[in-house]
């Protein structure tokens, strides 16, 4: 359990991953969420890199579509970060409240309110505005700062609910920015020790990146998003493999399940048009912009 920094108040723990200890906390009546690393990686310098890039991305993403940095320090018990909590609902938690029944899926996701095709269409064009704001974040000089979130995937995009009955309107927000990019990072900090590393979260996962022929970039993003997307879309996850080697390969070689999105009636043309542009196999044929896939969506 995380301890918290003086004038800090512990509401509950969250749990911890690979490197954060993570929990509910009140900084005077705001509600907040403590990022700390995890004891046995306190001298680890990877792990503090993890937590700078959480901070930083943070302080440049400016808490338009990324929680706001609200402060940082380092303590006794070593760095922290706080941050806005955004209570929304995760993509993935979206997903199975609303998955249909797909009788193909190795994991069927059970439906008691299928989304409406109307309202996914909406949800991927405010996910992918979102994703064009966070790319374009510049400093006050306009010079852009080159943001690359690099572990997109559905647990990790939150989105806002419904303000009042028949409101379809969604506002999308890009959580765990501990494995974001910036143009000017130094990347001899980064390193492969947690995990899949600088891949990001298998099965959304651009083929290029799980091949290992590119470092996280913005196209990678706009992959994973449309992939996170085509979760929600299908009720399952965008592959067919189960493990994360057969995933790893099925996506370097094959990359998404793109019969599935072509057969799911979920989607509008356009939506669904949209996503496979993003979700194209070769990298030089695919849509690898966020603005590009708003275009295609006529937003």
């Amino acid at each position: 359990m995380p301890r918290c920094p003086s004038g800090v108040v512990l509401v509950r723990a969250l749990g911890a991953g690979s490197v954060f200890e993570v929990a509910r906390v009140r900084v005077e009546e705001r509600r907040c969420i403590l990022k700390r690393l995890r004891p046995t990686l306190l001298a680890n310098d990877r792990a503090r890199c993890a937590m700078r890039r959480e901070r930083e991305a943070l302080a440049r993403g400016g808490g338009l579509v990324t929680p706001l940095l609200v402060a940082f320090g380092e303590d006794e018990d070593g760095p922290y970060v706080l941050e806005e909590e955004i209570s929304w609902p995760s993509l993935r938690q979206l997903a199975l409240a609303s998955a249909p029944i797909d009788a193909g899926a190795v994991a069927p996701l059970v439906s008691d309110a299928p989304i409406e095709p109307a309202t996914l269409d909406l949800l991927v064009a405010a996910a992918f505005g979102a994703l064009a704001t966070f790319h374009a974040r510049a400093t006050p000089a306009g010079e852009r700062y080159g943001l690359v979130h690099g572990d997109l995937a559905p647990d990790h995009i939150a989105v806002e609910p419904p303000r009042e009955p028949g409101d379809a309107r969604s506002r999308v927000c890009f959580l765990d920015l501990g494995m974001a990019r910036w143009g000017d990072l130094d990347v001899s900090e980064l390193g492969v020790d947690f995990g899949a590393g600088e891949r990001g979260t298998l099965p959304f996962v651009a083929p290029e990146l799980a091949r290992g022929e590119v470092a996280p970039d913005q196209a990678c993003d706009v992959f994973a998003l449309a992939a996170s997307l085509a979760f929600v879309a299908l009720g399952r996850e965008p592959c067919r493999e189960t493990t994360n080697a057969a995933r790893l390969v099925e996506l370097a070689e094959r990359g998404v399940d793109r019969a599935g999105l072509e057969a799911c009636d979920r989607l509008t043309r356009r939506a669904r048009a949209a996503l496979l542009g993003a979700l194209t196999f070769a990298r030089v044929e695919r849509t690898t912009t966020a603005l590009g896939v708003l275009a295609c969506l006529g937003a």
